[in-house]
């Protein structure tokens, strides 16, 4: 069988049937996941995204199948707040596993807690790095360079960004956190209206995130010319016929390996609207 081009986006989604603006019941969105498992979509899926606080709900309609779960936690603005709301979420989660033991907490992700504590926040899911990779989620109403700085330090924590919903960045604010990631060598993913592969209407497409970054760690693009490709919403702009490529700049297969290093997955409510936007370049 002929390599996929598109290949280095395999299991890149993780399904959150769950969440808007899907907002499937637990029991449709579970089935929707494993007929995605089980079909021909199955090669661009990786974990099943679910709130800690509904693992008992997930733990009920498995029975004896099991998951790769992306769990996502309780909000926590307020230093007590975050610190219940953690803690809430390790409870859940131990139960979770006790319960079904064959399923998996793949990644964990919750709010960063505020600045003020944020070393502390660090300190206090420690225990979490050898079970499980966690993600904390940033704001776009400040800067977060310090954040994100004391994150890589660690090396084992990750950063997430809402791209969709109420919450959409401009290229710009988006280009700025890539950029950091990248040259700090964090992980990140993203989540929430990345549902097409190239931007469109002011959303942000995967694909151009993919150009970015690309451009970033293999050409030192500044932040002017990562927010021109995030905002590319020109799909003569892409390929990935034979190999992905970006306004005729190929990457190799290396290059994408070492990006896929950074653009861990994303999560989306659908699947089928990312794929037929691939389909859809791959046909012109």
């Amino acid at each position: 069988m002929a390599k996929r081009a598109d290949g280095f986006l395999e299991q890149i989604i993780d399904y959150a049937g769950t969440f808007p603006p899907a907002s499937l019941a637990p029991a449709e969105a579970v089935s929707s996941y494993f007929d995605l498992l089980e079909g021909d979509e199955s090669w661009i899926v990786e974990n099943l995204a679910w709130r800690v606080a509904d693992l008992q709900t997930l733990a009920d309609l498995l029975g004896n199948r099991s998951v790769g779960i992306a769990a996502i936690g309780r909000p926590g603005e307020g230093w007590s707040e975050w610190q219940a709301a953690r803690e809430a979420d390790a409870k859940d989660m131990s139960v979770f596993l006790g319960v079904s033991q064959n399923s998996q907490i793949r990644t964990y992700e919750c709010p960063a807690p505020p600045l003020s504590h944020f070393s502390a926040g660090i300190t206090s899911l420690k225990s979490y790095r050898d079970e499980t990779d966690v993600y904390f989620e940033l704001p776009w109403s400040r800067d977060v360079s310090e954040e994100l700085a004391m994150m890589a330090e660690g090396e084992w924590l990750s950063a997430k960004f809402r791209c969709g919903g109420t919450a959409i960045p401009s290229p710009t604010q988006l280009a700025t956190v890539l950029k950091e990631c990248i040259d700090l060598e964090l992980p990140f993913k993203l989540t929430a209206g990345l549902h097409e592969a190239v931007a469109h209407d002011g959303q942000h497409g995967f694909l151009n995130v993919f150009a970015a970054i690309g451009m970033r760690y293999l050409e030192d693009s500044s932040i002017t010319e990562m927010a021109r490709v995030l905002a590319d919403e020109n799909p003569q702009s892409f390929s990935i016929k034979g190999a992905f490529a970006y306004r005729g700049r190929e990457f190799s297969e290396e290059d994408l390996e070492d990006l896929r290093s950074f653009f861990i997955t994303f999560g989306s409510c659908s699947v089928a609207e990312p794929l037929a936007g691939l389909d859809r370049l791959a046909r012109n």
